[in-house]
């Protein structure tokens, strides 16, 4: 654990002019907003837990006009940023001396903002352990917040509705990156993955934030947090898959969740709360479209559970009851749990928890209970109707179930701690072993390290891409591998950071390819350039080098332990 926490401070200290503005920035864009929502009325704790996930999705608007207007303007992007920045400063300075208002840290406060702290910490250290962000999405990113950044560096972003609806190019969170690189002066390719590791870190103060409005419980908002930080592998895995922008907006999608508790604190403006709060929607969309699905589901849910004529408390058998219900209605979902969501000392305490949070905040646990019965039926929709495309990705539900189940446990753990608190021992005693069996299970299921699935560009492959830096012409071609999944085709090495990175031109093939067959000379021929290279990294789906070496057309240039790469001998032959 020691050799995490130097890794992530020195990843902190490395990153630091990224990292400090950047919560600066949510923090004063997030706590502004929540003031103007709540007429100033909201609990002070509340509040500051919910300023990151706001003023994230502020950032994510704010940013996106910027670029909106750079792509006209391009000189104006990084004075204007400077200039964003400087306003989140000032603003909660502003609305601490207009209101007059004061923020007690008091030792529970403290005890919140060193532990997220720490967490911060250790998440960074995964940083430590990668060159450049994972997975085949990746270089997508890149592509797009770096034609962001410099228009005329020849990345086509496609700035465009369409892109954003049809093709889900998320530039919300291309543009907080920008952003962030514009003000740190930071490498986009850094730049990537450390909002990934800071939004690992908002995540589980989003949580904390739905749970303290539905709740009114400081504690239970503490415990469903903890949950969400260190519970399970999720969200802390889906760094691996480079789905930054499905994190992001998964990441601040309980601080949107938890608005209809909000309004409570602000009756006497209804008009301004709803502006507001479309404003949040359009934002949190900009960043995932997807998560309009999320959305509109956990509204339904919300509707449908206030049909229901609950007493304030339940009895405890009428609980019981309806926690086998849940139980097994999570059946459908189980093939999204296998995997992301193990350790037994966990799911013994949710159990045990769940008749307590049907108890004490029964339309809450209901209307999870109708959200996660939603999110099966969600995933059947595209085989009922017969769509190509499914409305939430298998992915993005692996990602999402880590928000119901951190609630769940936050107001089971509500419902337990008032009915023992005539017993203080007893309390207290079950508070230290619900918080020593999460964190036994973190011991044991933790997302520490880069996964070895998807982390393609190693070592190895930083000294072959120099070499092609060195010898490759204007008029060189690589063949890199690939597979095909639901139509599409994903790059499976490093061989995906060729054209990013050095802007030399390439085509894909399949990673199984059979190097012996007639045609396949003549297809790599076909493009017609004067050099063609196959790249073969050392991944469990490159292409093997075993084939390639028998190959008497193909001639290794350049090899690095498990990395090589192959000239075809002249095409025109």
């Amino acid at each position: 654990m020691w050799n995490i926490i130097l890794d992530g401070l020195f990843i902190f200290n490395e990153y630091k002019l990224g990292i400090i503005p950047f919560l600066v920035c949510v923090f004063g864009l997030g706590f502004f907003q929540v003031n103007l929502l709540t007429n100033n009325k909201l609990d002070a704790k509340l509040g500051l837990f919910a300023s990151l996930g706001i003023g994230s999705i502020n950032l994510c608007i704010i940013s996106y006009l910027l670029v909106v207007v750079a792509h006209f303007w391009p000189r104006l992007l990084q004075p204007r940023s400077f200039a964003v920045l400087l306003l989140a400063g000032l603003l909660p300075l502003k609305v601490l001396i207009s209101e007059k208002k004061k923020i007690n840290f008091n030792h529970q406060m403290i005890a919140v903002v060193a532990g997220a702290f720490l967490l911060l910490i250790i998440r960074l250290a995964y940083l430590r352990h990668i060159i450049l962000p994972p997975y085949s999405d990746s270089p997508i990113h890149y592509q797009i917040i770096a034609g962001f950044i410099d228009p005329g560096a020849g990345y086509d972003s496609k700035l465009s509705l369409e892109n954003i609806f049809t093709n889900y190019y998320h530039f919300g969170f291309h543009s907080i990156t920008a952003w962030t690189a514009l003000i740190s002066g930071l490498d986009p390719l850094n730049v990537i993955p450390l909002l990934g590791q800071l939004f690992l870190v908002i995540a589980p103060v989003s949580v904390a934030t739905l749970t303290y409005a539905a709740t009114n419980n400081f504690y239970s908002a503490l415990f469903s947090g903890l949950l969400a930080a260190v519970g399970w592998f999720m969200p802390a895995f889906s760094a691996n898959w480079g789905k930054y922008p499905a994190l992001t907006a998964i990441a601040v999608l309980p601080v949107v969740l938890a608005l209809p508790w909000l309004y409570q604190y602000r009756r006497d403006r209804q008009s301004s709360f709803l502006f507001y709060t479309l404003i949040l929607v359009i934002g949190i969309v900009l960043i995932h479209s997807r998560i309009l699905i999320s959305l509109l589901l956990a509204v339904l849910c919300y509707f449908l559970s206030g049909k229901f004529q609950f007493k304030e408390r339940l009895s405890f058998f009428q609980s019981i009851r309806l926690s086998l219900l849940f139980a097994i209605s999570l059946w459908p979902l189980s093939q999204f749990f296998l995997e992301f969501y193990k350790g037994i000392p966990v799911w013994i305490m949710l159990l045990i928890l769940l008749p307590f949070a049907f108890q004490s905040h029964p339309r809450m646990t209901t209307g999870i209970f109708f959200f996660m019965f939603g999110l099966w039926f969600v995933d059947l929709i595209p085989n009922l109707l017969k769509l190509n495309n499914p409305l939430l990705d298998r992915q993005f539900l692996e990602m999402l179930l880590y928000i119901p189940c951190s609630v769940i446990g936050g107001i089971g753990f509500d419902g337990l701690v008032r009915k023992l608190e005539p017993n203080q021992i007893l309390k207290w005693g079950t508070v230290v072993a619900l918080v020593g069996g999460v964190m036994l299970n973190f011991q044991q299921h933790n997302s520490f390290f880069p996964d070895s699935c998807c982390n393609y560009f190693t070592p190895d492959d930083q000294l072959a891409f120099q070499w092609i830096q060195n010898n490759a012409s204007t008029r060189t071609l690589f063949i890199i591998p690939t597979f095909s999944e639901g139509g599409k085709m994903y790059g499976t090495d490093a061989g995906i950071w060729i054209t990013p990175i050095t802007k030399i031109a390439t085509n894909k093939l399949s990673f199984n390819t059979k190097w012996s067959l007639d045609n396949i000379f003549s297809e790599i021929c076909r493009a017609g350039e004067n050099e063609t290279y196959i790249y073969a990294g050392g991944n469990k789906y490159s292409f093997d080098r075993a084939q390639l070496s028998s190959e008497e057309w193909l001639k290794p240039v350049f090899q690095n332990r498990a990395v090589m790469i192959y000239k075809v001998d002249d095409c025109t032959k």
